[in-house]
């Protein structure tokens, strides 16, 4: 008989790894059903219609503490005399052995548990889990896996590594891939978005300072390379620092030694710098936004390919954030006809990644329940009344109503030109040999869009 446990937590990534802890628990795999919600109505509806649930794990981090509390309440008042167990868990304590011979308690015997335990934590940490959390992530096509195989090789070595790639496309997922992959898993991962620190402040960030250093110096303060030593230093939009910081990144990687903001005492500091940049680093080298002895202190550059370049993984990352958030939503089982899909697939998405995610859930959200086919179903309909209002934000040219070839033909001819201008840093010419169209014809087609430069 199938035992039913129902995990009810805010955060989708801390229930997909309490999902995978909670699976080496059990002996055979028919025997264990995991169903999850994040929020109290998603939780109730699950109970209603499952009504031999035995086991209930609440969200108790701290910032969720009341939503665990009230949620327990909920349930509780909901199941009136009905005989369940609720066990409060956090981020913190799903590895720990207590918390999982309490789950299982409630399954096996403990003489059972005693071999299974251990196996958890070896399985967590090694290579194979890994790789499958992240194809998890990002999908296993042959494009992206061939950037796992690179990843993997430089794993295993200590040298300084550049990501590149547009805003959307997973940098950070593949980074901290590396990082778990590597000799350095054991320490921290510390990722700093140099996109979003005020230049006046980005140097104490990074470096610390003392105390007085500057006016609102009032205590010594570690700098987040300080806290990253022995570990790995992800610094994200590193093309967004100025000249000067550069140049201090430069020192840090080749001498590998900083000196706090203040102070005239460096310090040697054992850290593997990783980098990221939403634009192409040759590109910034030539308009002379990035120093090129910074490019060359870093072994190699990994360019992240976009969505547009991973069309073999579209209907992984459909299904998958179509499952997270009717999973998140409490909405059984949302499925997505065939127009509709093509629709989603050969549609532009210049944000990658994350804009389809976030295309994907505003379906899940709108789709409504069938009562014929006892489900829900993304139709087409939705789906361009949806991407409508994409095009519009994105290109401000489409009208309410107007889904016909033309106008799509039009869009995309916007974007290409557009976005062979951004890759060439606004060269007319470069772009036109990109785009690999006659001079007339690409100037015709600027004037016709209304492309200014």
């Amino acid at each position: 008989m199938r035992q039913k446990i129902l995990i009810v937590y805010k955060s989708m990534d801390f229930i997909k790894l309490l999902r995978e802890t909670l699976k080496k628990i059990h002996i055979k795999e028919d025997e264990l059903e995991l169903l999850s919600a994040t929020n109290e109505e998603g939780a109730i509806a699950l109970l209603q219609e499952n009504q031999d649930i035995k086991v209930v794990l609440l969200d108790s981090t701290t910032e969720n503490e009341n939503f665990g509390k009230q949620t327990s309440a909920f349930i509780r008042k909901y199941l009136k005399n009905k005989i369940i167990q609720i066990l409060f868990i956090n981020s913190n304590s799903c590895d720990s052995e207590s918390v999982k011979t309490n789950i299982a308690k409630c399954l096996y015997p403990y003489n059972d548990l005693q071999s299974i335990v251990p196996q958890i934590d070896t399985y967590k940490t090694s290579k194979t889990y890994v790789r499958k959390e992240i194809e998890r992530i990002m999908g296993k096509g042959k494009v992206i896996s061939e950037i796992f195989a690179i990843v993997e090789d430089y794993a295993k070595q200590d040298c300084a590594l550049l990501f590149e790639g547009e805003t959307g496309v997973g940098k950070k997922e593949i980074v901290t891939y590396l990082h778990s992959i590597s000799p350095r898993k054991e320490k921290k991962l510390v990722t700093v978005d140099c996109g979003t620190i005020p230049e006046t402040l980005i140097e104490s960030e990074l470096f610390g300072c003392n105390k007085g250093a500057y006016t609102d110096a009032k205590e010594d303060r570690i700098g987040k390379i300080e806290i990253a030593n022995g570990g790995t230093l992800f610094l994200d939009e590193i093309n967004s620092l100025s000249k000067a910081m550069q140049v201090k990144l430069l020192h840090l990687i080749q001498e590998k030694e900083i000196t706090r903001v203040g102070d005239n005492k460096p310090m040697k500091i054992d850290v593997r710098i990783v980098a990221a940049g939403n634009e192409y680093f040759k590109d910034l080298i030539k308009n002379k936004q990035f120093r090129r002895d910074l490019y060359e202190r870093f072994v190699d550059r990994i360019t992240i390919p976009t969505l547009a370049e991973r069309k073999e993984d579209m209907d992984f990352f459909i299904n998958r954030f179509i499952e997270e958030k009717a999973t998140e939503l409490g909405k059984k089982e949302v499925l997505i006809d065939k127009e509709a899909r093509h629709l989603v697939k050969n549609y532009t998405w210049e944000g990658n990644i994350r804009q389809l995610m976030n295309f994907i859930y505003k379906l899940v959200i709108r789709v409504k329940y069938d009562d014929e086919t006892k489900t829900y179903i993304i139709h087409s309909d939705l789906v361009k009344k949806c991407l409508l209002a994409e095009i519009k934000t994105s290109e401000d040219e489409a009208n309410d109503n107007d889904f016909t070839w033309k106008t799509a033909i039009k869009t995309a001819m916007k974007m290409a030109i557009k976005r062979a201008l951004k890759m060439t840093n606004g060269n007319n010419e470069k772009a036109r040999a990109l785009l690999d169209i006659s001079n007339t014809t690409y100037y015709d087609w600027k004037k016709e869009l209304e492309i200014n430069d």
